[in-house]
């Protein structure tokens, strides 16, 4: 009979949760919705890998929705598409999404949700992100990881300040975000956004892909034109790093390590494709972080130049 009892405990709680949350759903304007949410799962049969091609998806089938809601399991989630309803939930209602949710794995790996990443927003991580900003990615501390300081190497980070090279970096940054889904944000209190009900606790996630490949803010989103960031103002657009109180701290450090990076690879090294075939660019589908399915396969062959660097880093004391 023991089981019995327990199956029937199980209909009435979930009977009960049906209730509570089918009435919360009346009295509140939520946004669209793909379907009503099964038991227990909600919306999760829905979701494929990689979730950024999933969400958008899902938000062209609801008619192109800038803004859309999900249920994961018992949360409530708000999926964001659109650059102008991600600025206003980082602008106007920046200090209600400046949360994390709270998730199993950033107790028991995150020092119990206590790094900077992880960490409830208050004076607590304030005292993380100034710790971080002096001592990790402020400038002074910056430069000092450059072991390098010749002439060419002064020379080539000029270079690198050329638009040029950094257009082509925020493109690349733009058509593929290494976080293509921001770290997930919650209201900690009710808010409105987009004219829609965010009830508290609502989990927020920013489709960075999508917003970079719309249409109605880039011509032609889905080709590779570096010179769409000569313009003054194109670069605000882009939100590889995050927006608000929340967004990535290294910012400035990424930027300029993949600047250096890449800058150096051209300067240093002349390339070849191994084959004839196209490069496949398709994304793995796994992980936060966007990588390609297929690694890169290419032949490199050393300037002359870099016996000069070499010969000139060995001569430092």
């Amino acid at each position: 009979m023991e089981p019995f009892y327990m199956i029937l405990s199980l209909v009435f709680l979930f009977i009960f949760l049906t209730f509570l949350f089918g009435t919360r759903r009346r009295k509140l304007n939520l946004p669209p919705s793909p379907g009503r949410p099964y038991p227990i799962i909600g919306h999760l049969h829905l979701l494929k890998l990689p979730l950024q091609r999933s969400f958008l998806s899902l938000s062209k089938s609801l008619g192109g929705a800038s803004i859309f809601s999900l249920r994961l399991g018992t949360r409530l989630v708000y999926v964001v598409s659109s650059h102008s309803v991600a600025e206003e939930c980082f602008t106007k209602n920046d200090v209600v999404f400046a949360n994390r949710p709270e998730f199993l794995f950033a107790k028991h790996i995150g020092y119990n949700s206590s790094t900077m990443v992880s960490a409830a927003y208050g004076d607590s991580w304030r005292n993380l992100r100034r710790i971080g900003a002096i001592e990790i990615f402020s400038s002074i501390r910056v430069d000092s990881f450059l072991s390098i300081r010749k002439d060419e190497i002064r020379r080539l980070i000029l270079c690198l300040s050329k638009n040029s090279l950094q257009s082509i970096v925020s493109e690349t940054l733009r058509l593929y975000p290494v976080v293509p889904m921001l770290l997930p944000h919650m209201a900690s209190k009710d808010c409105m956004v987009a004219d829609y009900d965010v009830p508290r606790k609502t989990i927020l996630l920013v489709n960075v892909w999508a917003i970079h490949r719309d249409p109605k803010m880039w011509e032609e989103p889905e080709k590779f034109k570096p010179e769409r960031f000569e313009k003054e103002g194109e670069d605000k657009k882009l939100m590889s790093f995050g927006m608000g109180r929340r967004a990535c701290p290294g910012l400035g450090l990424g930027q300029r390590l993949v600047t250096l990076a890449l800058g150096l690879l051209v300067q240093c090294f002349e390339w070849e494709r191994t084959g004839e075939e196209y490069v496949d660019m398709t994304e793995a589908a796994k992980g936060i972080t966007m990588h390609k399915s297929t690694s890169l396969e290419a032949m490199c062959r050393a300037r002359p130049i870099v016996d000069k660097i070499l010969d000139a880093s060995n001569s430092c004391p």
